[in-house]
């Protein structure tokens, strides 16, 4: 139940899925696709991101099928995000939504990433690919395991980020002076990308 990850960003994500391969990586095709997640809060905010306790609770649905978690705050660490974590899986992912939302909670983030994962000498590397962030790679890994490891991809434990999607999200909206409450989703990047010159 103790989530231990790191999570660092990436400049060029092909070329490190080709090193990965060429390391005999592994890649897990059933898994790869996009991730949806709500975010729940409740009337006195015990979700809210600005809660010491960093508590979250999020549902999502995946390729591998839906998935109910609850995490919290766990132990800081400069490169490595580390929280206490449960999750289930879910059978029907709108009838928890409706169960959620009946007692009292509502939807407070919308967030998507693309994921692709491979499996190499018995981690599981994710790449992520997020809207208006970019992207990134992510492994749940102990600390001492993740030293000996990033280093055969040529990565380093000392460019790992030690916070989550949200939080991030949040540092880019005030960065690029946009609403910090639209959807973290692709269509929503579509939106805003004249604002940044691309199309």
């Amino acid at each position: 139940m103790q989530e231990i990850e790191v999570k660092i960003k990436l400049d060029n994500p092909e070329a490190l899925m080709k090193k990965v391969a060429a390391l005999g990586g592994i890649k897990i095709s059933e898994q790869e696709g996009l991730e949806s997640d709500i975010m729940y809060n409740n009337q006195a905010g015990d979700f809210d991101f600005d809660n010491p306790t960093g508590k979250h609770l999020r549902l999502r649905k995946a390729p591998y099928g839906n998935v109910f978690t609850y995490k919290e705050k766990g132990e800081e660490h400069q490169n490595l995000l580390q929280r206490f974590e449960i999750q289930t899986k879910i059978e029907n992912f709108e009838v928890m939504d409706e169960i959620l939302r009946k007692i009292g909670f509502y939807h407070f983030r919308i967030k998507e990433k693309f994921v692709t994962k491979f499996e190499l000498e018995g981690l599981v590397l994710e790449f992520h690919k997020l809207p208006f962030l970019g992207d990134f790679l992510e492994i749940e890994a102990a600390e001492n395991t993740l030293d000996v490891f990033l280093p055969k991809l040529g990565l380093s434990l000392t460019k790992g980020i030690n916070k989550g999607y949200s939080t991030l999200f949040l540092e880019y909206c005030k960065q690029h002076k946009i609403q910090d409450d639209i959807p973290m989703t692709f269509e929503e990047e579509k939106k805003y990308a004249s604002m940044f010159g691309r199309t």
